[in-house]
């Protein structure tokens, strides 16, 4: 990747842990990486005490500035690592600050959070709340809907237009906690899910060809010699994967499903769309899911289209090769080559 994007001068301080280490003067691990090429790249860190902190290089140095600005005025100290890089504690990120003010019931400064995904959301836990800050809250209108047509989803409530607060629940997730029987159940409620009636739900709809394509260069930009495999399997994949329209999660993994005492609850609906019930079914399969979901989805009258399913399993897979890079594993250049592999394998 450092060789190919001359637009950002700085972009070997994130070659890897070891040097974002060094950029920065203390141990850290990367926790997230999300890089837009020509453009910009933004890594969330935590040190040896678990505190994240952002770290952003731009192609435009006033980019760069102005998080150093918002920074200060959040009465952080912001440093500068180089000619357009810039880092900060998590609690200062400009996209943020203001959603953290609303829930700052005691000085957030002092949180570890659970999750953190700089400029888009922080999750954080009390003993008996979670609570997420991020851009939008589309997930509380969402979840309520699909609980007043009988799903079992976690419906958390609107702290402010930037928060959301809800109630701890079960014993861990499914990618915790594996359990063909659970999966199976996982299954019954996505079929729930995709009975539900759009009605009133103001969300995107899906378009396969253009989310396998947003994969494919996502593949090209970090390995550029399986761009053109990439697109070929986008092309075809993405003609294969139309289909009905329902409510989809759009994000649906293992990690989405809560378990507790014999049952289920679906969260995180912040993606939230109209498309083809395949796009679930390929993405929690694509994840490691347990295949059983797909005999619960079944006996609980989901109808299923294999050549779509095949489709959006690959295009899956396409959207998850990118993940071990975004995540800062070490080895992530051949994950992404076994990735591309297995979007092939399942598309075959």
């Amino acid at each position: 990747m450092i060789r190919f994007d001359d637009a950002l001068p700085d972009l070997g301080i994130f070659a890897g842990a070891d040097a974002l280490s060094q950029a920065l003067g203390r141990r850290v691990r990367i926790e997230r990486i999300r890089y837009k090429p020509g453009t910009s790249i933004v890594a969330a860190v935590r040190d040896e005490s678990g505190r994240p902190s952002w770290v952003l290089t731009h192609a435009d140095p006033a980019k760069a500035t102005n998080h150093e600005r918002a920074a200060l005025r959040a009465g952080a100290e912001p440093v500068r690592l180089g000619s357009a890089t810039v880092t900060g504690p998590a609690w200062a990120d400009r996209a943020l600050v203001a959603g953290l003010s609303d829930v700052a019931d005691a000085d957030r400064r002092t949180d570890v959070p659970l999750r953190y995904n700089p400029l888009r959301r922080m999750v954080m836990a009390t003993d008996s709340r979670v609570i997420k800050v991020s851009e939008g809250t589309q997930s509380v209108t969402a979840a309520q809907h699909l609980a007043d047509h009988g799903v079992s989803v976690i419906v958390p409530s609107l702290v402010s237009p930037r928060a959301t607060s809800a109630a701890w629940w079960g014993a861990g997730d499914l990618s915790e906690k594996p359990s063909a029987a659970l999966a199976r159940r996982a299954g019954q409620e996505l079929a729930a899910m995709h009975r539900a009636p759009i009605g009133e739900l103001r969300t995107p709809r899906t378009s396969p060809a253009r989310v396998a394509e947003r994969a494919a260069r996502a593949i090209h930009a970090l390995v550029p010699e399986l761009g053109d495999l990439a697109a070929r399997l986008a092309e075809t994949a993405g003609t294969m994967a139309g289909g009905r329209e329902v409510v989809v999660h759009g994000d649906f993994s293992p990690d989405q499903v809560l378990v507790g005492d014999g049952e289920v609850r679906l969260i995180d609906l912040d993606r939230v769309a109209i498309g083809a019930p395949e796009q679930d079914l390929g993405s929690f399969l694509a994840a490691g899911g347990d295949e059983e979901l797909l005999g619960g989805y079944i006996d609980a009258g989901g109808g299923v289209d294999p050549e779509a399913l095949r489709a959006w399993r690959a295009i899956s897979h396409l959207q998850k090769a990118v993940e071990p890079f975004r995540s800062g594993r070490p080895n992530w250049t051949a994950a992404v080559v076994a990735a591309v592999d297995d979007a092939l394998e399942a598309i075959a």
